[in-house]
């Protein structure tokens, strides 16, 4: 009988070490997901924003673009235009994503050429 508690306490032992690992494997495939997502986010808008760029001297946006068609739950994508010296305007993608209880956003600023 003591055999067979003691073999339980183990087996319950190592089902809490499995446990754990299951849940730190499970948020790192989390965030390397969103990380891709916010990257696909990025280069989405990016290239919206390189397309769409006008002759416009004066601040444009915040546009918020659709991304349902990406199937990325809950992302948002905003791409704000503003002037810059000569031919070149500041483009500002906001991005932003997020699965389960983890979520990840961030904000980058692009100089591109205006079209003449």
């Amino acid at each position: 009988m003591l055999f067979v508690i003691v073999i339980l306490a183990l087996i319950g032992t190592y089902m809490i070490v499995l446990t754990s690992d299951a849940n730190i494997f499970g948020f790192q495939a989390d965030r390397a997901y969103l990380e891709a997502c916010r990257q696909n986010l990025a280069a989405s808008g990016l290239n919206w924003a390189k397309k769409n760029i006008g002759t416009s001297k004066t601040a444009i946006g915040p546009i918020e673009l659709d991304t349902s068609d990406m199937k990325i739950k809950n992302a948002v994508l905003r791409v704000k235009f503003a002037a810059g010296e000569k031919s070149k305007s500041q483009v500002e993608i906001n991005t932003s994503c997020s699965k389960s209880r983890q979520r990840l956003g961030s904000v980058k600023k692009f100089t591109l050429e205006t079209k003449l």
